[in-house]
């Protein structure tokens, strides 16, 4: 194969990957994750801190009963930090952050796909525990 089939090759692989990320949609944004009683919100507290590590691949630096933070060991790849703040009912909710380093559009997109998917677990985790009637 001549050196600029090699190139060309290259490069229309590059293009069409582009392409591919630029017409693949953005997921949906799902909603906070949000418990009703202590037990419930101890799980899925639980829950989000192994997922936060799971999805970024970084211990936790931060641990407390209201934040989590996962910090980058290198400056690339995601990071992340995890809120647990009361809303109204004596209810609490549950918000992830992840952000990318470099700041790239491939991953931006995992960033979205790992809080959408890491609010569907800590949901999930909730959905185990039955809380009682008020």
């Amino acid at each position: 194969m001549a050196p600029t089939e090699t190139k060309e090759m290259h490069l229309y692989g590059l293009l069409l990957t582009a392409a591919l990320q630029a017409a693949a949609p953005s997921p949906t944004p799902s909603a906070s994750p949000t418990c009703s009683c202590a037990r419930q919100c101890d799980a899925m507290w639980v829950e989000a801190a192994s997922g936060l590590e799971r999805f970024t691949g970084a211990r936790l630096e931060v641990i407390s009963s209201f934040r989590l933070e996962s910090h980058l060991p290198r400056m690339e790849g995601l990071y992340g930090s995890v809120e647990r703040r009361p809303i109204e009912n004596g209810r609490d909710e549950i918000n992830v952050a992840f952000m990318a380093l470099p700041d790239t559009q491939e991953l931006q997109l995992l960033a979205e796909r790992s809080a959408q998917a890491f609010n569907e677990r800590v949901t999930a985790a909730g959905k185990r525990i039955q809380c009682p009637a008020k």
